[in-house]
């Protein structure tokens, strides 16, 4: 039997190591200061290996070596990585199954040409890089998701396009990306953010696969025209940025379900990046197959009536504006599962919200709302209904409860008066 203790993973990604661990034998928690590697047993190479539902075995990296055909994941961390050049040594390249690698280093990392015989590596983690990408990055041929932070002075390479097989790319901290993004045959899902990120590549339009784009945390003030072109587009994130107001052109994603469109608070930055929107008048009656739709940060007083085109929605977020009351045109969208109309200035509710006949989750947090009317107290389907921080009394909390016995009233004891 392996001496290792761990699990099958359910997927490829995998949260963080924390600052200690515990040994199966018992021994003491390591520090953080030493270098560790997560070890994922394989049942069919070991099927006496107990099966949990976490990996809980963190040894040296000279233990990983002793037995390399076990290693599946393998994280690297502590002080040994947080130096100006981390130099990770060519005999990580006996891991000969490892799939996934992930490295915290707080420096720039030196990763041996070796590294490129790990045929059967599919995911890379760089963390706190310092300097470009490592250039044996690019020799992985079957790497199918990459994600790169970058502590200062980040650059992904042009020569991107030559992992073939890579489907997500994630990058934080960076001011520019490649064109040849758009050349990555298979890529389904970008991650990119970095506040001094004003633009994307002209030629991000022709990556035919791509279905997820996430921008948001950038400096982008308008939307880019070739993310219009972006055909099999489903999901757009583009919260926290510059942007104020879409293009028309946004009309040609057909395809897209999700929209998050959040903006930041004045005080998470300079008063200049907080845009204060007053109302959106924005071609959303062309984005028919949207199913979720975050409008939330935006000091938004009203939303106009276009809203009424979105037949499919199921999940709308309007919280943290300046509404006092809500169009009629909302109530129209009968599809609609999830609300959070939370931190607004709401003090009623019109009969017409019984026109959300399929909602399950709404939330009305910290609103001044004088009652609720009666047609959402006999709402079938409601499960979640959140009353936190609204001034009812404990008298019609209690109320409120009976008349939704099959429903999860959430209050907070400053809410409900005496």
């Amino acid at each position: 039997m392996s001496p290792w203790d761990g699990s099958v993973p359910a997927s490829r990604s995998r949260p963080r190591v924390g600052p200690t661990w515990t040994h199966p034998a018992g021994n003491p928690a390591r520090s953080h200061a030493d270098s560790h590697y997560l070890l994922t047993v394989d049942p069919q190479s070991d099927p006496g290996a107990r099966v949990a539902a976490e990996p809980s075995v963190h040894a040296r990296l000279e233990d990983a070596l002793a037995e390399p055909d076990q290693v599946r994941v393998l994280h690297l961390t502590g002080d040994e990585l947080r130096l100006p050049d981390v130099h990770i040594p060519p005999e990580i390249a006996r891991l000969t199954h490892l799939e996934e690698l992930h490295l915290e280093a707080f420096g720039e990392i030196m990763l041996p040409d070796a590294l490129a015989g790990v045929t059967a590596l599919r995911t890379l983690h760089l963390e706190s890089v310092r300097g470009d990408v490592p250039s044996v990055v690019l020799r992985l041929h079957n790497l199918e998701e990459l994600h790169v932070t970058f502590s200062e002075d980040g650059r992904v390479p042009p020569g991107i396009g030559a992992l073939t097989r890579l489907t997500r790319l994630n990058v934080e901290g960076v001011d520019e990306l490649p064109n040849e993004v758009a050349d990555l045959p298979a890529l389904a899902a970008l991650t990119v953010s970095g506040r001094n990120l004003r633009s994307l590549p002209e030629r991000l339009g022709e990556a035919v696969t791509l279905r997820h784009l996430d921008c948001s945390y950038t400096g982008l003030g308008s939307l880019p025209k070739a993310v219009c072109r972006l055909a099999n587009l489903e999901s757009l994130d583009i919260s926290m940025t510059l942007i104020d107001e879409l293009p028309l052109e946004i009309a040609a994603l057909k395809r897209l379900r999700v929209l998050r469109f959040a903006k930041p608070f004045p005080h998470h930055g300079p008063e200049s990046y907080a845009t204060r929107v007053k109302q959106i008048r924005q071609p959303w009656g062309e984005l028919k197959s949207l199913r979720t739709l975050d409008l939330s940060h935006q000091a938004i007083m009203s939303v106009s009536g276009n809203v009424r085109a979105l037949t499919v929605l199921e999940e709308l977020d309007l919280s943290y504006n300046e509404m006092d009351g809500l169009p009629e045109e909302l109530f129209s969208l009968s599809s609609l599962q999830r609300v959070d109309l939370g931190f607004n200035r709401l003090r009623s509710l019109p009969a017409e919200i019984a026109g959300w006949n399929r909602l399950e989750e709404l939330s009305l947090v910290d609103n001044p709302l004088d009652t609720l009317p009666v047609e959402l107290l006999n709402a079938e389907r409601l499960r979640t209904l959140d009353l936190r921080r609204v001034p009812f009394t404990v008298q019609e909390i209690e109320e409120i409860r009976a008349r939704l016995p099959r429903t999860e009233v959430l209050c907070s004891n400053e809410s409900a008066g005496p």
